[in-house]
């Protein structure tokens, strides 16, 4: 049993779908971050409802060499929140998908689900006009509502850095280093994203002079606290 998702740093993650490569019975619990351009192959597939897209990408990674005759891909409801993603891709979806029982269903609406996407994607250009209308008048109020409700769809997450602990004045000193220089994008493999605001998480826990940058690295003394060993950044979804 693992668990996958942009909460796992990088590294992490990279040495966790090779030993997947090895396995022959496993189970794995994951966000949409191993959907594409991964090379791991599932015999069954179970996915939340998303946008048709997504749901094909996933496609990719079942029974991959077409030797499972009993291979099955199972995708269940949610609660209707759409986040992560487009509303619109989101609600198309799934008022398509009901009644499709196998990929060549899925394949046979696909041609639909882009025409449908995009014409009522032409509603959206009405929305931009809106948008520039308000900002000539300078009506920030309304700017504000038009943003919020088409734009955020999201919240941003903040990336943090994860350094082993043999090696953490190294990277701190050079993260400090790159301040300037941006340096420190070599430390790629070192990041994890924060799944909850970082005040839900307690800045306290992070190195000061770094966070002055709007760079994340938890104290030295703090990084058994930030990091889980199985669930990562995601940890703080449990608190």
């Amino acid at each position: 049993l693992m668990y996958i998702s942009t909460g796992i740093k990088k590294r992490d993650r990279i040495q966790m779908i090779k030993d997947l490569k090895e396995q022959s019975n496993y189970v794995l619990v994951a966000t949409q971050v191993v959907e594409a351009g991964v090379d791991i192959s599932f015999s069954h597939v179970y996915r939340e409802e998303a946008p048709l897209d997504n749901i094909i990408q996933v496609m990719g990674r079942l029974n991959r060499e077409g030797t499972n005759p009993d291979a099955r891909l199972v995708i269940y409801p949610t609660d209707g929140e759409p986040i992560p993603y487009s509303p619109l891709e989101y609600q198309v979806t799934q008022n398509m998908i009901r009644n499709v029982t196998s990929s060549v269903d899925i394949y046979g609406i696909l041609e639909q689900y882009y025409a449908e996407i995009s014409t009522r994607n032409a509603t959206n250009a009405d929305a931009a006009q809106e948008l520039q209308r308000s900002i000539a008048k300078m009506d920030f109020e309304e700017v504000w509502r038009i943003v919020r409700e088409m734009a955020f769809q999201e919240d941003s997450r903040d990336t943090v850095f994860i350094p082993d602990i043999e090696h953490y004045d190294e990277v701190r000193n050079e993260l400090l280093q790159g301040i300037n220089g941006n340096n420190f994008k070599k430390f790629g493999d070192l990041t994890a994203s924060l799944p909850v605001p970082l005040d839900e998480v307690g800045v306290e826990l992070f190195d000061e002079q770094l966070r002055e940058q709007d760079i994340l690295l938890p104290k030295r003394e703090h990084l058994d606290t930030i990091y889980d060993q199985h669930m990562g950044l995601d940890r703080w979804l449990l608190e």
